[in-house]
């Protein structure tokens, strides 16, 4: 059994030890072959910072086509481009505003594979792999995932045919503490009329959940471990500018707060 066939055992939603002899065989034999199945990473899935692309910053947020966004002093790695990121129109077709929270067991374990197995050059595949937590948009799940000190967001659909990810942060580039109740934008970016908008940022220990308003809608986003981030078709929402969030605070108070930038 191989390492991420243990990964997966561990996210697995059914109990640790199956009923019988039989049971526990047939659980391995499926995921070993879920395991098994060629996959196809995303394009240039590795790795490599560089603080050299320019980037169009407006309103806090940054747009482009370059596959690298560095807003404030937080660089993001993108790995988003709209020709390669395998989530086609039928799978963007389903997205919606408000998505389905997922905690890590119910996500669909095909987009969790996929989505270890394009992260696992950067900590190597025998790092420990948690995934915190997500959601799904019609027949896409994004998750947050932290291996080996790295921790990144990932899109992929359903099925585990295809998806995209990108760098939050890693070894040496912290995120710093924001106060209790504040919402912080730390990238956001467009990629071509018919690719996927991305934003990502930091919540307060207060801040229990979140809706981000981009451009002329109501998002909601994911949010563990003091990290949200959300996502979209870029042709769904055009203008990506974000200035305020709808929050609900952990005393169960409600409040609509500036979107602030490092």
């Amino acid at each position: 059994m191989n390492r991420t066939t243990e990964t997966l055992l561990a996210l697995d939603p059914e109990p640790a030890a199956p009923h019988d002899d039989v049971q526990r065989r047939r659980r391995d034999a499926m995921l070993d072959r879920i395991v098994a199945a060629p996959q196809q990473a995303p394009a240039g899935s590795r790795r490599a910072p560089s603080r050299s692309r320019a980037v169009l910053i407006t309103a806090g947020v940054a747009v482009l086509a370059a596959p690298i966004a560095l807003l404030g002093t937080h660089l993001a790695v993108r790995q988003l481009d709209p020709t390669s990121h395998g989530l086609d129109s039928a799978d963007l077709a389903g997205w919606v505003s408000t998505a389905t929270p997922r905690t890590a067991a119910e996500l669909s374990p095909e987009a969790k594979r996929w989505c270890i197995d394009a992260t696992d050059e950067q900590a190597g595949a025998d790092a420990t792999v948690a995934i915190s937590g997500g959601d799904e948009r019609g027949k896409v799940a994004s998750m947050l995932i932290r291996r080996g000190g790295y921790l990144d967001l990932c899109l992929s659909n359903t099925a585990g045919g295809g998806g995209a990810w990108e760098l939050v942060t890693g070894p040496g580039e912290p995120l710093a503490p924001v106060p209790a109740r504040t919402v912080q934008l730390q990238s956001a970016s467009v990629h071509g009329s018919n690719g996927i908008g991305t934003a990502w940022g930091q919540a307060g220990k207060d801040v229990r959940s979140l809706v981000v308003h981009v451009g002329d809608r109501d998002v909601t986003a994911i949010l563990t471990d003091g990290v949200w981030s959300t996502w979209w078709p870029a042709a769904t929402i055009t203008d990506p500018q974000m200035r305020t969030a709808t929050v609900t605070y952990t005393d169960g108070r409600t409040a609509t707060v500036p979107v602030t930038t490092p």
